[in-house]
């Protein structure tokens, strides 16, 4: 739910400065006023976050089960059925958006073991849209905008967008005000879960079991770039989330105990064949490489940043980041691209004429003025024939040496590529475990990449020195 916020910053602001009285004004009165801001805001967020997995028949599983825990929960009037959405992304997520929408990952169902672990993270939404917090973080937020325009909005001039970007920086410095509001309604949502799930006939614990093997899997994907694994409870305080510890003795739940059978192996048939491979502009990400056949382009990857969804795909590391992007600019010389990137507010100084492996390249900085002072820069745009690769360093002007040397071997990765193996997308498979099987031996005939071994051991939720017995279902990528 929190990401929703960011993105209606900007919204709030612009209905602000507009002297727009309608929105969102009346937004935790009116459930209409609210579900209407979700259809404005709705479209970015999907661009943002991988956009809708098309699966028929994952699709009716989930609708089947957001009907049986809708029947035993009070939906506010004016929303309508819960409206449920696959996000095509393999990081395990889950957002409530104003109106009622509830938007699930597929990364989120492959971490499942049993419906009840499934279900148990779909009646958490549910439990937000019961209580409209949307709406009531939406008016937070709006009182945070209000007071922030208040106090600044007149020393800041120049053009509309840049006072809308100004503004946005300066709200956004401010989240962490709206922590320990979000952190109360996660626990809300939890306890609802709780109490929905026994009313609907699924097994509470489900939901003690998914909780704990989403926070191992955050805490190996932060090591995986370097930090300590206890700065994941530092970051989700941040982001207004309680420690999943605190999360699990809040529901007083028994031991997780085992999945349950019959919806485990409802949730397998599910699975099997669904895509296991996020799209980035593109292009997958595999083995540490970036490839793009339709542009014909591979590079590299650094292993100290994680790639994340957007209008651009970001890199983030715990202070830089790294975003690239590609721009359809036809045939042009690089003179007539720097107006055309001019054109669309890519605002760039110092550029200098360069080749990235006999690729013409022109190489500088951002010359935008929304950036803090303590930031610095680094711009590299590819030639790629009709179309151009843009790569930007943002970090810290203190720090950034170090990570200009990341960002330079990254730049002489690129090259052209003509393989068309980036088209098929890789997929998840399960199976039973047969007879001798190790969790050495099925990682061998799998596709999990670097540390598969550990990645196999949290998709499936088998602890360190476990091994999966015969008979017991695996999930694999292929």
């Amino acid at each position: 739910m929190k990401y929703f916020f960011r993105l209606l910053f900007a919204f709030l602001i612009s209905a602000t400065l507009a002297g727009c009285a309608t929105t969102p004004l009346g937004v935790v009165a009116n459930a209409d006023a609210e579900r209407k801001l979700g259809e404005q805001s709705t479209p970015t967020f999907l661009a943002s976050n991988g956009g809708i997995y098309e699966n028929a028949a994952i699709q009716a599983y989930l609708d089947t089960i957001v009907a049986r825990l809708s029947a035993k929960a009070a939906i506010p009037a004016g929303f309508g059925p819960i409206r449920i959405g696959i996000l095509d992304t393999d990081t395990p997520s889950a957002y409530t958006v104003p109106g009622g929408g509830i938007y699930l990952s597929r990364g989120m169902i492959a971490m499942a073991n049993d419906e009840a672990e499934l279900a148990s993270v779909i009646a958490h939404e549910i439990g937000h849209v019961t209580a409209r917090h949307v709406a009531e973080r939406v008016a937070a937020a709006e009182r945070l905008v209000l007071d922030v325009v208040r106090k600044e909005g007149r020393s800041i001039t120049g053009t509309y967008n840049k006072r809308v970007a100004v503004l946005t920086e300066l709200v956004s410095e401010r989240l962490g005000e709206l922590s320990s509001f979000s952190e109360e309604q996660e626990l809300e949502a939890d306890r609802f879960s709780l109490n929905l799930m026994q009313q609907a006939g699924y097994d509470p614990n489900g939901m003690g079991r998914i909780l704990s093997r989403l926070d191992q899997w955050q805490r190996w994907r932060v090591q995986r770039i370097g930090l300590d694994a206890a700065r994941i409870d530092e970051l989700n305080k941040e982001s207004g989330y309680p420690a999943t510890a605190t999360r699990i003795a809040a529901l007083g739940a028994a031991a997780p105990g085992a999945p349950e059978p019959a919806g485990q192996a409802q949730l397998m048939a599910v699975i099997d064949g669904m895509a296991a491979e996020d799209v980035y502009q593109g292009g997958i990400i595999r083995n540490g490489r970036y490839r793009n056949a339709a542009q014909g382009v591979a590079f590299d990857i650094p292993d100290t940043f994680l790639p994340l969804h957007g209008e651009q795909t970001r890199l983030v590391a715990e202070t830089a980041q790294i975003w690239f992007q590609f721009f359809e600019v036809g045939d042009v010389s690089l003179d007539a691209a720097q107006d055309r990137f001019q054109e669309r507010g890519i605002l760039l100084e110092g550029l200098q004429r360069s080749t990235v492996n006999g690729l013409p390249a022109l190489m500088g900085k951002s010359a935008s003025k929304t950036l803090p002072k303590e930031i610095d820069t680094q711009v590299v745009l590819v030639d790629l024939g009709q179309t151009y690769l843009m790569l930007m360093l943002i970090a810290p002007k203190d720090g950034i040496d170090s990570v200009m040397q990341v960002f330079d071997r990254m730049t002489a990765s690129i090259r052209k590529d003509s393989g068309t193996d980036t088209a098929a997308r890789r997929s998840y498979r399960t199976r039973r475990v047969t007879a001798g099987e190790s969790v050495a031996t099925i990682v061998h005939d799998a596709a999990f990449g670097d540390d598969a071994q550990r990645r196999l051991r949290l998709l499936n939720g088998l602890e360190p020195g476990r091994e999966p017995s015969a008979g017991s279902w695996i999930k694999v990528i292929q």
